[in-house]
């Protein structure tokens, strides 16, 4: 069984943790902490062409696996029209919300099915409106409620219907590298199925946007939406990072352009804080979470 992960906002209240697993301490957060960090550093990311954009990532290490949506919450509970009295997926500004949602469970416990991508979305559809909409009003917050495991993927009793699993794809399991690959529906599952299924810590994101921005990533593999990209590649992270100091050197005269573009919704610094009044910020230890 896996327990429960709801990155996101309500109405009131900013970005933070509306469900964690019960089950992890402050190491595992800090885990989780790094790679929900980066998938919502660039909301942007989430739309493309006047579409939302929905990003599939599953990553372990040597005692979890996460499997996790990154996406706008109107694609994922469904578009609601502005002002409705009932509008889950805007804040108090009217500003789209997004959100990481997922869950967790410990690799000895895994089932070797693999789950569809459609049972996936509506489990997590579930989860947002169980936990999210009880405290979408709320004005006050401090704590986040800690999930035990109980949620099983599989009671449809279907698995990822592709090839993937006669066709198992090479993962590049070295930190320091991202291996990347087109955005096609056969390589999305093919990759998914094979990390799913990887016995050692691995990390795998699908649907993401910008090459470059993966370079700063803890992603080890990826696929994006480029049409000109090779079948595969790898990218030494360290040698490309070198490349772009030289070059942000020289373009550090156009630094105030790009700051006067920054999202203020977006989170940054420690993603673990806990609004707990509208327009004030206060940072609370992760671990004041209530047991549910």
């Amino acid at each position: 069984m896996w327990s429960g992960i709801i990155y996101t906002r309500t109405k009131n209240l900013d970005y933070r943790y509306i469900a964690i697993p019960k089950n992890f301490d402050s190491y595992q957060l800090l885990w989780l902490e790094t790679y929900v960090k980066f998938l919502l550093k660039k909301p942007d990311n989430l739309r493309e062409n006047g579409s939302d954009r929905r990003i599939w990532s599953i990553f372990k290490d040597e005692n979890y696996c996460v499997i996790g949506l990154t996406c706008m919450v109107r694609d994922l509970i469904g578009f609601i029209e502005l002002n409705h009295p009932n509008d889950y997926t805007r804040d108090y500004t009217q500003t789209p919300i997004y959100t990481f949602i997922g869950c967790s469970i410990k690799l000895k416990e895994m089932s070797s099915d693999v789950p569809d991508f459609n049972i996936l979305k509506d489990k997590f559809k579930n989860l947002y409106e169980e936990h999210v909409i009880p405290v979408w009003e709320e004005l006050f917050s401090t704590t986040s409620v800690s999930l035990s495991p109980n949620i099983n993927f599989l009671e449809e009793e279907k698995k990822l219907s592709c090839n993937a699993q006669n066709n198992k794809y090479d993962l590049n399991t070295d930190s320091n590298s991202v291996l990347i690959a087109p955005m096609t529906d056969e390589n999305n599952k093919g990759y998914w199925y094979s990390a799913y299924e990887f016995s050692e810590p691995i990390s795998l994101c699908l649907g993401f946007s910008s090459e470059k921005d993966l370079i700063n990533s803890p992603f080890m593999n990826c696929t994006i939406n480029d049409i000109n990209l090779e079948p595969t590649k790898t990218i030494d992270k360290n040698s490309y990072a070198s490349k772009s100091i030289v070059i942000n050197s020289q373009n550090s005269s156009n630094s105030s352009s790009i700051n006067e573009n920054f999202d203020k919704n977006k989170p940054d610094g420690d993603i673990v804080n806990f609004p707990s009044k509208k327009g004030f910020n206060y940072w609370i230890n992760p671990l004041n979470w209530r047991k549910h």
